[in-house]
């Protein structure tokens, strides 16, 4: 489970293990083997388990339809070969 403090003491999320669709692109940034991934989840589930004065959330307890979006890139010191499965 992972808790999610926001806002001071007066909002809180929680979210438990899960398997959310979205996907996970790799993109081949530059010839000396950068690459940028991007991770784009969608359909979390969640808690929230304190929603008080300047929350954005619209009361306490089970929701669902969060997202996480993350966009970052890998830098490799030498040539790396990268395989990916699933």
């Amino acid at each position: 489970m992972i808790t999610v403090p926001g806002g001071g003491a007066t909002c809180e999320v929680q979210m438990h293990a899960q398997m959310p669709g979205g996907s996970v692109d790799i993109t081949d940034e530059t010839a000396g083997g950068d690459v940028r991934l991007r991770f784009d989840v969608s359909s979390l589930a969640y808690t929230v388990t304190k929603d008080g004065f300047g929350c954005p959330f619209n009361g306490t307890g089970a929701k669902a339809g969060a997202r996480y979006l993350q966009h970052f890139p890998i830098t490799f010191d030498s040539a790396v070969n990268i395989q990916v499965s699933g």
